[in-house]
């Protein structure tokens, strides 16, 4: 029996399964992984998530990767595997996708948000470091690019005042795929349709993806 026939096997006598999916699954659309030869780390050097925070050039330059990445990213379309994915969700096979990507790749292919665990967020929008209030992109990038201002939160609390203003250098606004869950991720809690690991996921995945067994212990 070939690997492709036990995996359909698997699948079928499976009564749910969940997809851990990473940056493979989104090459073919022509989105560029992180660490093969020609990938972004071999680009550009990681900008630690306290040097983020703490240097006002390090989030210039987060944005001007973001702003970069995202003329890639928005003419990529959900490719044979997203789809594969999405047909097994709609005939209810599939409860969920926890995926490493930040793409929004596997909801443009028709699975439901809800059913997305986004581990390193999404990169299709921005969030409050503080408050986690959504901000669409298209504002953002248009006043980044004109003057590379760098984006404040603005939602005002019950005193009247705006989450930016009570601290600016600790309420930045951020790419959401940023590596930290600190950021204003729009990470899924982990899911009681979800089931249980049965295996250890490989040492070399990146935290917090090889932690996702313990946490659906």
């Amino acid at each position: 029996m070939s690997q492709v026939q036990e995996l359909e096997r698997l699948v079928h006598e499976a009564s749910g399964i969940v997809a851990f999916t990473g940056a493979g699954i989104s090459t073919e659309s022509g989105i560029p992984d992180f660490r093969s030869p020609g990938g972004i780390w071999t680009k550009y050097k990681p900008i630690d998530f306290g040097e983020f925070v703490a240097s006002e050039e390090a989030r210039r330059e987060s944005w001007r990767r973001k702003i970069g990445s995202d003329r890639t990213m928005s003419r990529a379309r959900p490719n044979r595997g997203h789809l594969a994915l999405a047909e097994l969700r709609r005939l209810g096979k599939l409860r969920a996708v926890i995926t490493q990507n930040v793409d929004g790749l596997h909801q443009e292919s028709g699975i439901p948000d809800e059913d997305v665990i986004e581990l390193h967020g999404n990169a299709t929008y921005a969030a409050c470091l503080e408050c986690q209030k959504r901000y669409e992109l298209e504002p953002i990038v248009a006043a980044f690019r004109d003057r590379e201002e760098l984006p404040v939160c603005s939602r005002q609390n019950l005193a009247g005042e705006t989450c930016g203003s009570r601290s600016a250098r600790r309420c930045p606004s951020s790419p959401c795929d940023a590596p930290t869950r600190r950021l204003w991720l729009p990470i899924s809690s982990w899911r009681s349709a979800a089931p249980s690991w049965s295996t250890r996921l490989p040492a070399s995945l990146p935290w917090p993806s090889r932690r996702a067994p313990d946490w659906s212990s």
